[in-house]
């Protein structure tokens, strides 16, 4: 009779991206070994309705990272990475209006805004706003100017304003899709559908010792045990890894997410 390892814990704790790749992978490994078993048909194709379902919620779900906002973010980022480099060198210039001018940019907004990179998309676009507003005060206005940083200025805020509005347009698609269901729920289905599944096998496998023998049948399970533990086994040893270097995160260096 067949084993499978133990999975229950595992496949509820998945990361939602880490549970559709263990899923997809059920899928691709099992499919050939499991349709040659008439009596799988049923939970087979509850496995196949409910992961497919998942895939469609999964893939709505990662409106946010489009690769169009990843490289507008980027841009603008990169402008942002520019005004202070600009700033930072002038600090050095032996010209003493010039350094005056960056001192008083790099103490005043610089250092208010020098973390904005690490900010999420939304925090990162109040935080250029609200900076390109300081650089436009009048008290800074000769600083600037001394420091010709009102060109880049001007491309930072034309940046922001693009990704800004890429941004609400994906949130609005989001909005609109998710009456199609949550992740989260999706995955639930998935999970008691692959359950099923398992129960399923286990029971054929049990009746097959008992009466059939079938020997077949009993390869067929065999070769699907050996696949499903083997994926289950990687998996463990992939989010012990992951769960060991959030760990590190935690205790050492600072987290942020784009």
């Amino acid at each position: 009779m067949i084993k499978i390892e133990s999975y229950s814990r595992l496949i509820y704790q998945l990361p939602i991206s880490n549970h559709f790749e263990f899923m997809s992978e059920v899928r691709t490994r099992i499919e050939q070994e499991i349709q040659q078993i008439p009596l799988m048909d049923t939970g087979w194709t509850r496995f196949l309705d409910a992961f497919n379902h998942e895939d469609d919620v999964y893939k709505r779900h990662r409106f946010i990272y489009t690769e169009e906002l990843v490289v507008l973010d980027k841009q603008r980022k990169g402008f942002v990475s520019e005004i202070f480099d600009i700033v930072r060198l002038r600090l050095k210039k032996k010209d003493e209006v010039v350094a005056q001018a960056a001192k008083l940019l790099s103490v005043e907004i610089v250092h208010t805004y020098k973390n904005i990179s690490r900010l999420n998309y939304e925090a990162r676009t109040g935080d250029i706003t609200n900076m390109i507003q300081a650089f436009q005060q009048p008290k800074y206005q000769a600083a600037v100017a001394q420091l010709a940083l009102m060109p880049t200025i001007n491309e930072l805020t034309s940046s922001n304003y693009n990704f800004s509005v890429k941004y609400k347009e994906r949130a609005e698609e989001y909005r609109a899709q998710k009456e199609g269901g949550s992740a989260s729920d999706a995955r639930i289905d998935t999970n008691k559908a692959f359950h099923a599944m398992v129960m399923d096998l286990l029971s054929i496998s049990r009746s097959n010792e008992l009466g059939a023998k079938d020997q077949a049948v009993d390869a067929l399970l065999g070769k699907i045990s050996f696949s499903l533990n083997s994926i289950i086994d990687q998996t463990k040893k992939v989010e012990a890894h992951r769960k060991g270097n959030n760990e590190e995160n935690e205790n050492g260096s600072e987290k942020y997410t784009d």
